[in-house]
Order: C-alpha cells, then sequence, then structure tokens
C-alpha cells in the first residue's frame, strides 16, 4: 500500500464519537511515492486494543516530518477512553533522509500500557533519531528493539542497504538483536514461520 497523509485507528475528527478497539494492522507495506520532498506519511492511533505488527515502512522523502507511529489522545468529545494497550511487534522501518528529527513512535499523555518490541529501525542519515519520543504516557514496556544508536550506527544486512520493495527488507543474516520470542507474533511479513532460523529476529522478516 502506498499512502500519502495520514493513516491508523480512531475516530474520523477530533469532535467524533467513534470508538475503535480490537483491530490488527499487519504485513502492510507502506512507502512514499517519487514525487518529492514536501508530502508525509505517518499513522496515527487514537485506540484501544490495537497491536500493529509485521509491517514495512520506507519514509525517505517524508517532508519536515520524520516520525514514522503517533499514539495520542486528540479526541475532544466528553468521556471519550483514552487510548490504551496499543502494541508495536516486530516492525522493519527505513529512512535515508538527512536531517536530526526522525522518530519511531511518539507517546503522549495521557496514553497508558503501550508496548513496544521487537523492531527493526535503520535511519543511517539522520543525526539524532530517537525509537520513542513524547512525555507522560504510562505503563510502557520497551524491550528488543534497535536502540537510538543503532538506528544510525547499525546496518540491519537487509537484502539491500537502501531497501525499496519489501523483498530488500529480507534480512541476509541473524538480526542483531534476538527477539522477544513471547510475543503474539507467529509469522513475517512473508509468512514465514517464527522462528525462521532459531533464534526469532526483530523486525518484520525472518532469516
Amino acid at each position: 500500500i502506498t499512502q500519502v497523509g495520514i493513516t491508523g485507528s480512531g475516530p474520523q475528527g477530533n469532535a467524533a464519537n467513534e470508538r475503535i478497539r480490537d483491530t490488527i494492522w499487519e504485513r502492510n507495506w507502506w512507502a512514499l511515492p517519487a514525487s518529492g520532498d514536501t508530502i508525509q506519511i505517518r499513522h496515527a492511533f487514537t485506540a484501544s486494543e490495537t497491536t500493529i505488527r509485521n509491517n514495512i515502512v520506507e519514509v525517505s522523502g517524508n517532508g519536515s516530518d520524520h516520525r514514522v507511529f503517533y499514539v495520542q489522545m486528540t479526541n475532544t468529545v466528553p468521556g471519550y477512553p483514552v487510548p490504551d494497550q496499543v502494541r508495536f511487534y516486530n516492525n522493519s522501518v527505513f529512512s535515508s533522509d538527512t536531517g536530526s528529527n526522525f522518530g519511531f513512535v511518539q507517546l503522549q499523555a495521557p496514553i497508558t500500557n503501550i508496548t513496544i518490541k521487537n523492531n527493526l529501525v535503520y535511519a543511517p542519515g539522520d543525526a539524532a533519531p530517537v525509537l520513542t519520543f513524547g512525555t507522560g504516557a504510562s505503563g510502557i514496556v520497551i524491550a528488543n528493539n534497535s536502540s537510538n544508536a543503532n538506528i544510525t550506527a547499525v546496518s540491519p544486512a537487509w537484502t539491500s542497504p537502501t531497501p525499496a520493495s519489501p523483498a530488500d527488507f529480507i534480512l541476509t543474516a541473524p538480526s542483531y538483536i534476538a527477539a522477544d520470542p513471547t510475543v503474539p507474533v507467529f509469522s513475517d511479513f512473508f509468512r514465514r514461520a517464527r522462528p525462521f532460523t532459531a533464534p526469532m529476529d526483530i523486525g518484520a522478516t525472518e532469516f
């Protein structure tokens, strides 16, 4: 899927009383078309019990916004539930852009109980990338992901160092961090069983 703009789970507007829960976003290929550097791609979640897993995201040319995912409370309807239990498992992300504002997930108060595990992120041209950013969220679990330093310094050993299609994200060696095998992700982007070769890999594809 090639998207321009914002996708995600949540109400159609900040004043809409539409409550979204129990959704899974899986095996999507999100990328920007080669049409200039002023467009953006990002995925926002104002929902609960939502799992984002086994997705591949290529965000090079992402305008001025190099943030990939958002979890935040933007709805103004009285009594609208705060986003809760949102999980990011085994996603692969690449950006070739330069700058100093790359981020994998923005977490903003008052959201609660967010889990971020087994994500493989590479933005070698960014001067100050971060896995997560934002303040005030509670109940956050972050483990077995690319670290802030890894995001620029460690090549993921993908089939291509500058991936432009899902096949380019296939690992040619085990991921440099072993995955947490307890997460409920039982196959990869290409539907190969996890682990394909032990141990289980981080990211959307298995070695």
